[in-house]
């Protein structure tokens, strides 16, 4: 077991979000990207030459990846869209609609299968009920209902040998793990507690898995992302300076950087006197080495 050994954390130089979510490296850009959710505004980092770009929709913004041709995937509130962020808004095109049946749903969590397939997660727009839906959506736009009556979807990510799929609600505190059939879907039947979370206010949020197949949960009102190996047993974590960490993702050129998103909604002024840099995203120098994340096919 390589234990973390963590170099720098440094918060990007750029306003707070107040949820901040879908941390995402780019690898063809060699630049990150998140969203924040509340305000609809996708952000781009360049590491490098420490530019930063954002782009603000109409609609709440769910997560971002990455597409085969370079371009991104978007989950809004309640569509599926695909973006070119070097020509800006005007390259939106509509792929396909979520949950049509609950109009009070939006887009939560979502990422990229080993298929290039999107696999996005629902939830109730203020978490009054398990209305939440897990959804694989293909290149033509077509979706496949995987799982129904979920409270907050969170933590999308497969094994490293492709064969279990790891999925949060964060309302029950667990993360489940799921085989997955001839097609690579996972099978709902079969699906195990992979770990339970006891956080008092807080819950398992987005994940990451590293290239020892480990996977990388922050956790919501818990202020770390804490490392669970394959047998659901917590191995590492790594602190942050905030209540509200969100997700993370690995980026860099040696994907050796996990990269931490949080929040700043509904924490106290007093909180946030003392925690100030709640809402901002974290760059942190690591030792442990990520995987390239998987991308669209468009």
């Amino acid at each position: 077991m390589i234990k973390l050994e963590v170099s720098s954390i440094n918060a990007i130089p750029v306003a707070p979000c107040d949820l901040g979510e879908g941390p995402t490296w780019h690898e063809a850009q060699q630049s990150f990207y998140w969203v924040d959710i509340l305000n609809g505004r996708l952000h781009n980092w360049h590491p490098e030459s420490k530019k930063h770009q954002n782009w603000t929709f109409e609609k709440l913004i769910g997560c971002v990846c990455v597409c085969e041709s370079g371009q991104l995937i978007i989950a809004l509130s309640d569509e599926v869209i695909l973006f070119d962020p070097t020509i800006g808004l005007s390259s939106i095109k509509h792929l396909c609609k979520l949950d049509e049946d609950y109009p009070d749903n939006r887009a939560n969590d979502g990422k990229i299968d080993p298929w290039g397939r999107l696999f996005i997660g629902t939830m109730h727009k203020d978490a009054a009920q398990n209305s939440g839906r897990l959804t694989c959506i293909d290149t033509d736009g077509n979706k496949i209902t995987i799982e129904e009556n979920i409270g907050i979807s969170n933590t999308l990510a497969w094994s490293k040998d492709k064969t279990k799929f790891y999925f949060a609600d964060s309302t029950k505190q667990t993360i489940w793990e799921y085989p997955l059939d001839e097609n690579g879907l996972p099978i709902v039947a079969q699906k195990k507690e992979f770990i339970k979370t006891d956080i008092e206010g807080g819950a398992p949020d987005g994940s990451s898995i590293d290239d020892n197949d480990n996977l990388w949960n922050a956790q919501w009102n818990n202020s770390r992302v804490q490392c669970i190996n394959p047998q659901g047993k917590v191995i590492d974590e790594l602190m942050l300076p905030v209540p509200l960490t969100t997700s993370c993702c690995f980026g860099g050129q040696d994907l050796q950087t996990i990269y931490v998103t949080t929040a700043k909604v509904g924490l106290s002024d007093e909180v946030l006197k003392d925690k100030p840099q709640s809402g901002q995203v974290f760059e942190v120098k690591t030792n442990i080495k990520g995987q390239k994340a998987y991308l669209f096919k468009d």
